[in-house]
């Protein structure tokens, strides 16, 4: 009895996934699908002061550790928007 159950909410769980992705799908083919919103835009002041901090690591003798403490940036957010901007300048530049 618990087997027949667990396969019915098995392949219901199946459906739905399957029922998401075609929804993704159609929204892909009419451009309104954006994915998942990004916590930090480009205009966030305490990304962007993580990020002055990141770049003038040589004068303010700073880790990046330091850095995450006092932002509350995490590591990872810190170097993929330092690498976005390196892009963004060498494009620009």
């Amino acid at each position: 009895m618990i087997t027949v159950l667990s396969g019915i909410a098995e392949f219901e769980a199946d459906m739905i996934r399957e029922r998401q992705l075609e929804g993704i799908a159609l929204a892909k083919e009419r451009k309104v699908y954006k994915g998942k919103s990004k916590k930090y835009t480009d205009r966030h002041r305490g990304l962007q002061y993580a990020l002055e901090l990141f770049f003038n690591r040589d004068t303010n003798k700073m880790t990046v550790k330091d850095i995450e403490s006092i932002t509350n940036i995490s590591r990872a957010t810190l170097y993929r928007a330092a690498k976005d901007r390196e892009k963004v300048n060498e494009i620009s530049g």
